[in-house]
């Protein structure tokens, strides 16, 4: 599913993804995100549904490294 996202916060120095970003969200423990044909693996470990937003926050890494924890928020508007 295509979602608009925001990421809030994160805990790492490399610059993985844009603060906003248009991505699927596809499958779940881990999440698949794909941005730009890049494909990131988000780990949740805390999931919260906001009136139009899904907050979660997670850790993130690819098929190489594991970056660290962030926040990222999806909507779909």
């Amino acid at each position: 599913m295509k979602f608009k996202a925001q990421l809030i916060r994160k805990n790492f120095e490399q610059h993985v993804l844009p603060h906003n970003f248009e991505c699927d969200l596809l499958h779940g423990s881990p999440f698949h995100i794909n941005v730009g044909g890049k494909t990131f693996y988000f780990d949740a470990k805390h999931i919260k549904f906001l009136d139009d937003i899904l907050a979660i926050e997670g850790i993130i890494a690819n098929k190489d490294m594991v970056y660290g924890r962030c926040l990222i928020e999806f909507s779909n508007g």
